[in-house]
């Protein structure tokens, strides 16, 4: 009898490079079939063949992220774990079937940070570097709520900081137009932007 190979949210999670709060989502959610034994799921290599085969179309996992400026500031926050160079970063989430990008950025600041936001313009999209996901960054104006850390399981800080800073924490790769938003928000010149990538 041929062994069926099963996964934990854990073990897909790192397999696809995801977040396994994703996988969670996507199991309560009834997406993606999971057996339950104890408090433990199983997933088996068939499941997460006929999922992906419905979700995801291209190569790439599609994520959505919300730059909140309020007040001066925006909002990031810090992964517990880095993924590649990536630690710090804006609330960010997947985007899922036909969902619109823009409902996600909303959403994911919400669930991540409990501030409420409106997107309101596309910065523009690219293949991140460091987590190899089709990004769309959303500029959004802060609606209300004060900003903590919501997902704590994800996440190890949530805080509003300067565009200067935005771009002194980032560790990892800033995307252009989002570079040249802060750096237009925060008055810095292009080589002061650029020196401040490294932390």
């Amino acid at each position: 009898m041929e062994e069926i190979k099963t996964y934990t949210p854990r073990d897909l999670a790192k397999k696809l490079k995801i977040n396994y709060r994703t996988i969670l989502r996507e199991i309560q959610r009834g997406n993606l079939p999971a057996t339950k034994i104890g408090r433990i799921y199983l997933i088996s290599e068939d499941a997460i063949n006929l999922y992906l085969s419905k979700t995801v179309k291209a190569r790439f996992w599609k994520v959505s992220a919300s730059i909140v400026n309020h007040n001066g500031k925006i909002l990031l926050v810090k992964r517990r774990a880095r993924e590649g160079r990536l630690q710090w970063q804006f609330p960010a989430g997947t985007i899922y079937y036909a969902e619109k990008s823009s409902y996600r950025a909303e959403v994911e600041c919400l669930m991540e940070t409990q501030v409420h936001s409106k997107a309101v313009k596309l910065i523009g999209k690219r293949i991140h570097p460091d987590t190899n996901v089709i990004i769309y960054y959303w500029l959004c104006d802060y609606l209300s709520g004060e900003a903590v850390n919501n997902d704590p399981d994800e996440n190890s800080e949530v805080r509003w900081a300067t565009p200067k800073d935005v771009l002194r924490l980032f560790t990892s790769d800033v995307y252009t137009p989002v570079r040249k938003y802060l750096e237009s928000a925060s008055g810095l010149s292009d080589a002061e932007g650029k020196r401040g990538v490294k932390e």
